[in-house]
Protein backbone atom coordinates (compact mmCIF):
# COMPACT_ATOMS: atom_id res chain seq x y z
CA UNK A 1 0.00 0.00 0.00
CA UNK A 2 3.00 2.72 1.05
CA UNK A 3 4.42 1.71 -2.30
CA UNK A 4 1.69 2.45 -4.54
CA UNK A 5 0.72 5.33 -2.50
CA UNK A 6 4.74 6.74 -3.00
CA UNK A 7 4.41 5.56 -6.92
CA UNK A 8 0.94 8.10 -7.64
CA UNK A 9 2.79 10.66 -5.53
CA UNK A 10 5.89 10.31 -8.30
CA UNK A 11 3.85 10.20 -10.93
CA UNK A 12 1.96 13.33 -9.66
CA UNK A 13 4.47 14.99 -9.08
CA UNK A 14 6.43 14.26 -13.00
CA UNK A 15 2.98 15.36 -14.27
CA UNK A 16 2.85 18.38 -13.12
CA UNK A 17 6.78 19.29 -14.00
CA UNK A 18 6.63 21.69 -16.86
CA UNK A 19 8.73 19.92 -19.31
CA UNK A 20 9.72 22.99 -21.40
CA UNK A 21 12.93 24.41 -19.87
CA UNK A 22 13.39 21.96 -17.03
CA UNK A 23 16.15 20.23 -19.27
CA UNK A 24 15.09 16.67 -17.90
CA UNK A 25 13.93 15.19 -20.96
CA UNK A 26 16.38 16.07 -22.93
CA UNK A 27 15.39 19.80 -24.49
CA UNK A 28 15.17 20.48 -28.05
CA UNK A 29 15.55 24.12 -29.14
CA UNK A 30 13.39 25.25 -32.26
CA UNK A 31 13.09 28.95 -33.43
CA UNK A 32 9.79 28.69 -34.86
CA UNK A 33 8.49 25.24 -35.21
CA UNK A 34 7.22 25.28 -38.83
CA UNK A 35 4.76 22.18 -38.07
CA UNK A 36 2.81 24.42 -35.86
CA UNK A 37 2.42 27.16 -38.44
CA UNK A 38 1.85 25.19 -41.07
CA UNK A 39 -1.06 23.18 -39.01
CA UNK A 40 -2.46 26.72 -38.05
CA UNK A 41 -2.83 28.03 -41.35
CA UNK A 42 -4.61 24.56 -42.36
CA UNK A 43 -6.75 25.38 -39.35
CA UNK A 44 -7.38 28.80 -40.94
CA UNK A 45 -6.63 30.30 -37.32
CA UNK A 46 -5.05 33.81 -36.72
CA UNK A 47 -2.28 34.04 -34.45
CA UNK A 48 0.96 35.81 -33.51
CA UNK A 49 4.42 34.50 -33.11
CA UNK A 50 6.12 35.78 -30.16
CA UNK A 51 10.20 36.54 -29.64
CA UNK A 52 10.75 32.55 -28.13
CA UNK A 53 9.34 31.62 -31.20
CA UNK A 54 6.15 30.65 -29.69
CA UNK A 55 2.41 30.60 -30.85
CA UNK A 56 0.17 32.72 -29.59
CA UNK A 57 -3.96 32.69 -30.10
CA UNK A 58 -7.06 34.65 -28.64
CA UNK A 59 -10.36 33.06 -28.93
CA UNK A 60 -13.54 34.34 -28.31
CA UNK A 61 -15.46 31.75 -26.55
CA UNK A 62 -18.70 33.91 -25.89
CA UNK A 63 -20.19 35.87 -23.40
CA UNK A 64 -17.91 38.95 -24.31
CA UNK A 65 -15.06 36.85 -22.74
CA UNK A 66 -11.58 35.76 -25.10
CA UNK A 67 -9.07 33.34 -23.90
CA UNK A 68 -5.46 33.26 -24.66
CA UNK A 69 -3.62 30.10 -25.34
CA UNK A 70 -0.41 29.27 -26.38
CA UNK A 71 1.30 26.36 -28.43
CA UNK A 72 5.23 26.26 -27.34
CA UNK A 73 7.81 25.89 -30.68
CA UNK A 74 10.06 24.31 -28.16
CA UNK A 75 9.69 20.78 -27.27
CA UNK A 76 11.34 17.86 -25.24
CA UNK A 77 12.05 14.37 -26.56
CA UNK A 78 11.13 11.55 -23.80
CA UNK A 79 12.94 8.43 -25.43
CA UNK A 80 11.76 8.44 -29.24
CA UNK A 81 8.61 11.04 -28.06
CA UNK A 82 9.03 14.27 -29.30
CA UNK A 83 6.31 16.09 -26.50
CA UNK A 84 5.03 19.67 -26.94
CA UNK A 85 2.99 22.00 -24.53
CA UNK A 86 0.17 23.97 -25.22
CA UNK A 87 -0.87 26.07 -22.40
CA UNK A 88 -3.25 28.89 -21.34
CA UNK A 89 -3.76 31.33 -17.66
CA UNK A 90 -6.33 31.07 -15.78
CA UNK A 91 -5.41 32.64 -12.51
CA UNK A 92 -3.06 35.49 -11.48
CA UNK A 93 -1.48 35.57 -7.79
CA UNK A 94 -0.82 38.87 -5.92
CA UNK A 95 2.19 37.48 -4.94
CA UNK A 96 4.46 34.36 -5.91
CA UNK A 97 2.35 31.81 -3.78
CA UNK A 98 -1.18 30.57 -4.95
CA UNK A 99 -3.77 30.75 -1.88
CA UNK A 100 -4.22 27.23 -0.93
CA UNK A 101 -8.32 27.09 -1.72
CA UNK A 102 -7.62 28.09 -5.51
CA UNK A 103 -4.80 25.31 -5.50
CA UNK A 104 -6.86 22.85 -3.94
CA UNK A 105 -9.77 23.74 -6.55
CA UNK A 106 -7.22 23.37 -9.45
CA UNK A 107 -5.92 20.05 -8.02
CA UNK A 108 -9.41 18.62 -7.67
CA UNK A 109 -10.16 20.18 -11.40
CA UNK A 110 -7.13 17.93 -12.70
CA UNK A 111 -8.46 15.14 -11.23
CA UNK A 112 -11.44 15.27 -13.73
CA UNK A 113 -9.73 16.06 -16.72
CA UNK A 114 -9.48 13.28 -19.60
CA UNK A 115 -6.35 15.06 -20.24
CA UNK A 116 -3.68 18.03 -19.62
CA UNK A 117 -3.33 19.45 -15.90
CA UNK A 118 -2.79 22.82 -13.79
CA UNK A 119 0.53 23.84 -13.11
CA UNK A 120 2.09 26.94 -11.75
CA UNK A 121 4.45 29.12 -13.98
CA UNK A 122 5.92 32.16 -11.84
CA UNK A 123 2.24 33.51 -10.41
CA UNK A 124 0.37 32.29 -12.70
CA UNK A 125 -1.67 28.87 -12.45
CA UNK A 126 -2.18 27.62 -16.27
CA UNK A 127 -4.05 24.75 -17.47
CA UNK A 128 -1.34 22.95 -19.66
CA UNK A 129 -2.09 19.78 -22.33
CA UNK A 130 0.98 17.82 -23.78
CA UNK A 131 0.77 16.48 -27.06
CA UNK A 132 3.23 14.63 -29.81
CA UNK A 133 5.25 17.70 -31.29
CA UNK A 134 4.01 16.21 -35.08
CA UNK A 135 0.01 15.73 -33.83
CA UNK A 136 -2.15 15.69 -36.57
CA UNK A 137 -4.47 19.05 -37.32
CA UNK A 138 -7.52 17.44 -35.84
CA UNK A 139 -5.47 16.71 -32.61
CA UNK A 140 -3.80 19.52 -32.42
CA UNK A 141 -7.06 21.57 -32.78
CA UNK A 142 -8.87 19.14 -30.09
CA UNK A 143 -5.77 19.77 -27.64
CA UNK A 144 -6.43 23.73 -27.98
CA UNK A 145 -10.37 23.60 -27.36
CA UNK A 146 -9.70 21.53 -24.28
CA UNK A 147 -7.23 23.83 -22.75
CA UNK A 148 -8.75 26.73 -23.82
CA UNK A 149 -11.97 25.77 -22.36
CA UNK A 150 -10.64 24.52 -19.10
CA UNK A 151 -8.80 27.79 -18.79
CA UNK A 152 -11.64 29.88 -19.21
CA UNK A 153 -14.36 28.15 -17.44
CA UNK A 154 -11.76 28.43 -13.91
CA UNK A 155 -10.75 31.94 -15.26
CA UNK A 156 -14.82 32.39 -14.59
CA UNK A 157 -14.95 30.52 -11.75
CA UNK A 158 -12.21 31.64 -9.99
CA UNK A 159 -12.87 35.69 -10.90
CA UNK A 160 -16.45 35.70 -10.69
CA UNK A 161 -17.28 36.48 -13.98
CA UNK A 162 -14.04 38.84 -14.99
CA UNK A 163 -12.09 37.91 -18.01
CA UNK A 164 -8.59 38.80 -17.65
CA UNK A 165 -6.71 35.95 -20.38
Amino acid sequence: MKKQIVNILVLGLLASMPLMGDGLLGEKKIKTDTRVEKALKRLGFKYTKKKDGSFKLIFNVGKKRTQIVFIDSTTSIYRDFEIREIWSPAYQAKGDMIPEDVANSLLEDTQKKKMGAWSKIGSYAIFVARISADADDESLQSTLKLVLEAADEMEDQLSHGKDNF
